[in-house]
């Protein structure tokens, strides 16, 4: 048996130059249990100014947390202090573009700190 810890994991969503209609959208298992601390979100300066969107939804498709959308060029800090999360090890991670980033592209880096098993 596995026992309780903190822990961290990561997650990276890239988005190619001309990205359009449903390819604005990415969505990545997150297979990890335990109740939700803290979520960086890190997003880089694009060509075109575009906000980046994270969303936790559940294996019943539910949305059970949504993080609205950021700016480029600064990393966010999400808490969970007030309302705790739990991810069940079936969930996923969801992030959403504005529109085309432009020639750069889009790079949004993820990193979830939990208390759970691994």
């Amino acid at each position: 048996m596995q026992i309780l810890k903190h822990y961290r994991r990561s997650v990276t969503y890239l988005f190619a130059n001309g990205v359009a209609g449903a390819t604005l959208i990415q969505s990545k298992g997150v297979p990890f249990t335990g109740q939700i601390n803290h979520i960086r979100q890190v997003n880089i300066n694009a060509t075109n100014p575009v906000t980046a969107q994270l969303e936790i939804v559940d294996s019943h498709g539910v949305v059970i947390w949504d993080g609205t959308a950021k700016a480029e060029a600064a990393s966010h800090d999400h808490e969970f202090v007030t309302t705790p999360r739990i991810l069940d090890g079936e969930d996923t991670l969801r992030c959403t573009l504005s529109g085309d980033p432009g020639a750069t592209g889009y790079k949004v880096d993820v990193v979830i700190s939990l208390f759970g098993r691994e």
